[in-house]
This record gives C-alpha cells, structure tokens and sequence, in this order.
C-alpha cells in the first residue's frame, strides 16, 4: 500500500497528533505509542502502538528531522497517485 489515504474532496485524512511514549524492549526493539484524535476539538484520544527494530528507528528519526527542515509541501494534489512523488526518503511521518 503505497497511497496515501484521502477523503472524498481528495485531501489526505490525517489525525492530529497529541502525543507519545517511547520505550526500548529487552531485545533492544523500539516500541512507539502514538496518541492521536480525529476530532477537531481533540476530545476523543486513540492510540496505535507499534515495535519497530533499530534501523526502522533510526530511519525515522532521521527522516523527522530532515522532513523539520524542509518548506511545507501539499500533498492533496499528489494524493490521488500513489507516493511515485513522494519516495521513501521524502515521505514525512508524525511521531516524537
């Protein structure tokens, strides 16, 4: 799956970010806890937790910051294709 999910009007769907645990495993992986809420007054909080390896890690912290770096892009008008556009590299993802 390489497109990124949008709406109806072809925006991306994002949810705001409203925080974060970060903790390391016995076996040296990363879990990652990311809060979220799709509601504009950020009442209702979800959270998806994932366990990445160390180089799944690294590379995204290293792409947090390069992406902190850049001018903001739109991606509604790339949306409808798939991340052709968008490379690994350039992809900007929201954690801390």
């Amino acid at each position: 799956m390489n497109a990124w999910n949008i709406d109806i009007h072809g925006n991306v769907k994002a949810s705001t970010v409203v925080g974060w645990q970060i903790a390391i495993e016995e076996t040296g992986g990363t879990l990652l806890r990311s809060e979220f809420s799709v509601d504009p007054d950020l009442a209702n909080i979800s959270a998806l937790q994932f366990r990445l390896n160390s180089e799944q890690a690294t590379q995204i912290g290293a792409q947090l910051i390069a992406a902190s770096h850049q001018p903001p892009t739109s991606l509604a008008a790339g949306a409808r294709k798939t991340d052709r556009a968008y490379g690994r590299a350039q992809q900007r993802h929201m954690v801390r």
